[in-house]
């Protein structure tokens, strides 16, 4: 039998306190968005300041973490680099949700 782990609303809320905490120790205005293995928000969180654009950005940040199963800092890394014409990760931001 296979038992899958699930993401819940309170695991959320403590990733959502550990990145703001993060955000402010680096001076940073941030949206965070925590979404679940398919890549729907579980947690949204817009830090007073932060921009507008931020809670789309972050939203499809968190879809494509969860699509690719990697943090998206990597895809500036190998295997696909950075998403520069003619590297495996060209046009991720084309992608959906974008």
């Amino acid at each position: 039998m296979i038992t899958d782990k699930r993401l819940t609303l309170e695991d959320a809320r403590i990733m959502l306190e550990a990145a703001e905490a993060k955000a402010k120790e680096i001076g940073a205005l941030e949206t965070i968005c925590v979404c679940d293995d398919g890549g729907h928000p579980i947690a949204l969180h817009r830090m007073t300041g932060a921009r507008l654009t931020g809670v789309e950005i972050s939203m499809a940040k968190a879809f494509t973490a969860a699509g690719h199963r990697r943090a998206t800092h990597n895809f500036s890394a190998p295997p696909g680099g950075p998403a520069l014409p003619g590297n495996g990760t060209f046009g991720i931001q084309a992608m959906h949700p974008g």
